[in-house]
């Protein structure tokens, strides 16, 4: 962010305070209450813009000036919003985590028995796509390597866009590398956007069959892998744990995190065994997928901590975030999530000026039109494993040398 902007921003963060702490009612208040005390903080910005974009941007008859004072107040008055809407959410979390702890009702979930890592390290790559899975020919490389280097893992697919009865679908199947045309699952499960549970526990009672599986990771059809199957396997064998890219800085009593996390089996098999009463505590909760895993195991493991047995869980920013995204180039809120910072992590100075098809907002990163090899290279020697919102074809062949190394 630029001096300029952080000036501004100062000032702005201590009117949003402000705002939050008056008893007066407020557009963004009667807003939370209509979505609820856990009101995603994207719905009500875009109710937000809704409300007050259309209304405010049209040229007034004055001229230029007052055009470019409108627009200038808008900017401010959104990053106000913001930041104070950020703040509410945050203070409005209406479960506390002492009582869930205490709660008889989640005492199961507490008290599941343990389950154990296979101590040799085999991923299950877990595909959640619509169609189809960009820059192909870069998977097919990357796993060449991975074979050639005697290494195990798996592939596993949920296509929600696919009827797999249609011939022409069926087709479209029969190119895809064997790996993906064996891991396709059959039947579709009901999914929308921030409600993918049933996909998510189709595809890991199918990774679970494979008793030698001691992880899974979450892909969608934008990802692609940077770095080396060895490379990953070897910091698994140093460090089994979990790794969730947690955001603590909206709900800090119900935290979330990236969907696309690195599980263990033990914590895999435990939602699995108790997938019934899992699902129901989901509902009662009203988690959506980024809680889906990282708040239920979050809370499990601090009954662990406090029972003296050790944490099965990495969620900071330099041990949890293994996959990288760009938030940075938008909404003014983004620079206030969590995720938006792992960003600087990537000394990846080609990557960051490659051309987007689509820009961030509130609810999506960046999306990557074409990155050359340079920026390749660049996502290659950094601490992440893979990364997403590629758009298809946007790799093409000179980076295949890459992921085969």
């Amino acid at each position: 962010m630029s001096t300029w902007k952080a000036i501004m921003l100062v000032p702005l963060a201590v009117i949003a305070e402000k705002t939050m702490e008056s008893s007066s009612p407020s557009q963004t208040v009667s807003l939370m209450q209509q979505f609820g005390p856990k009101g995603d903080v994207a719905q009500v910005q875009l109710s937000l813009d809704a409300q007050s974009f259309p209304r405010r941007h049209q040229r007034p008859a004055a001229g230029w000036a007052k055009y470019f004072w409108s627009w200038t107040n808008l900017l401010f008055e959104r990053t106000s919003q913001c930041l104070s809407l950020n703040a509410r959410v945050s203070k409005l979390a209406n479960h506390s985590m002492e009582l869930i702890l205490e709660s008889p009702s989640y005492r199961w979930w507490m008290e599941a028995p343990e389950r154990s890592t296979p101590k040799v390290p085999k991923l299950a790559v877990l595909f959640m796509i619509e169609d189809r899975i960009h820059n192909m020919h870069i998977w097919e490389a990357w796993m060449q390597r991975a074979s050639n280097d005697g290494l195990r893992f798996k592939i596993h697919v949920h296509a929600y866009g696919m009827n797999q009865s249609l011939p022409e679908v069926q087709k479209k199947v029969e190119a895809w590398p064997e790996l993906f045309r064996q891991g396709l699952l059959k039947k579709r499960q009901k999914s929308e956007w921030g409600n993918i549970w049933g996909v998510q526990r189709a595809l890991l009672v199918e990774a679970l069959k494979d008793k030698h599986v001691s992880h899974v990771v979450w892909m969608d059809q934008t990802s692609i892998p940077v770095a080396p199957l060895r490379l990953i396997y070897h910091e698994l064998n140093l460090d089994p744990s979990s790794r969730f890219c947690a955001d603590w800085g909206i709900r800090s009593e119900m935290p979330r995190a990236e969907t696309w996390s690195i599980m263990q089996r033990a914590d895999a098999e435990v939602i699995i065994a108790n997938h019934g009463r899992y699902g129901k505590m989901i509902r009662d909760w009203r988690l959506y997928d980024e809680q889906y895993f990282f708040w239920p195991l979050h809370v499990r493991n601090l009954q662990r901590t406090r029972s003296g047995r050790p944490s099965t869980l990495q969620s900071g920013m330099e041990k949890g975030c293994y996959h990288f995204t760009d938030w940075l180039r938008g909404n003014p809120c983004n620079t206030h999530v969590t995720w938006a910072h792992k960003t600087s992590l990537c000394d990846c100075p080609t990557l960051k000026r490659s051309l987007l098809s689509e820009y961030p907002d509130v609810r999506h990163p960046s999306s990557f039109m074409h990155i050359d090899r340079r920026a390749y290279e660049e996502l290659w020697n950094s601490s992440f494993w893979f990364a997403r919102k590629f758009d298809d074809y946007s790799l093409d062949a000179s980076q295949i040398e890459i992921a085969a190394s």
